[in-house]
């Protein structure tokens, strides 16, 4: 028998003792006083049950049956992306081979590059109102008690 280095040893009555764990499936990190408002009794209501579901992992996406039709011209579109890809790169390899000084030359910085069109002068917006005359008024005092 074949065992690790770091394997733990064990005693004879160390391993026959058994040991029983059980799996639950309840989220131990759930609220268990959750309380929510009843407008029918109108009183705050402890809710019965928990949601225990915890989602670790999620993605979207659909599945193909590998011997499908339609799985099989998604092969053949992915395969030939690949190999327009690789000729892509075979004809650069060739051309930089041939002009490398000519390729270096039109090359631009990449972080202080912005193209002629976008520089464009953004005019400003104006504050547009009226003004009209005040309509007239006149000027109106009295003093009044309670004996007039």
């Amino acid at each position: 028998m074949i065992k690790p280095r770091e394997q733990l040893q064990l005693t004879d009555k160390e391993l026959v003792e058994e040991h029983t764990m059980v799996l639950r499936a309840d989220n131990p990190e759930a609220a268990h006083n959750i309380v929510r408002f009843s407008n029918k009794e109108r009183c705050f209501k402890l809710e019965p049950s928990v949601d225990q579901l915890e989602v670790h992992f999620f993605q979207e996406g659909c599945l193909l049956n590998v011997s499908s039709d339609e799985a099989k011209k998604q092969k053949d579109r992915e395969d030939e992306e690949k190999a327009a890809m690789l000729k892509a790169m075979e004809e650069k390899k060739a051309e930089g081979v041939e002009g490398g000084e000519e390729e270096a030359t039109g090359l631009r910085n990449q972080f202080n590059f912005s193209e002629r069109a976008s520089q464009t002068l953004n005019n400003t917006m104006r504050d547009r109102g009226t003004m009209t005359e005040p309509p007239p008024s006149v000027e109106f005092a009295s003093q009044v008690t309670q004996w007039e």
